[in-house]
């Protein structure tokens, strides 16, 4: 959700840049909704992933007594989570914090959608991931 707001609001936002005020521009909300949209979608998000991940580590320790840090899921789980962490600090303490932080949203989608796909790639042992 904060990856597709922030890149309606990067959109609108060159459109305004550029004056030009056509379809597109009536068709999406404002620059402040995109950016409330995006803010209230990455703290939830990042509250629900750090959830999953406590108790994914709780669950792995306790039934499988172990917590094998370098498993292809461990390591996704991760980069997503700092991924998260790094697009909240973007959008800390600048008044320009929602072109940055739209940016930083769309530029965080992309890494954890990248890392996925490598670790993906590299095939995980011959075990199934995701």
């Amino acid at each position: 959700m904060a990856f597709a707001a922030g890149l309606v609001y990067l959109l609108q936002f060159r459109e305004l840049k550029v004056k030009r005020l056509g379809r597109v521009f009536r068709f999406f909300p404002s620059l402040d909704t995109l950016d409330v949209v995006g803010r209230r979608a990455l703290a939830i998000g990042f509250a629900a992933l750090s959830i999953a991940l406590v108790l994914g580590w709780a669950w792995t320790v306790r039934f499988q007594n172990s917590f094998a840090i370098g498993e292809p899921d461990v390591v996704w789980g991760i980069v997503t989570w700092f991924t998260f962490l790094a697009v909240i600090a973007a959008r800390v303490g600048d008044p320009a914090r929602g072109r940055r932080g739209a940016m930083a949203s769309v530029v965080g989608f992309a890494v954890v959608v990248l890392v996925y796909m490598v670790l993906r790639l590299n095939g995980a042992g011959g075990t199934a991931f995701l």
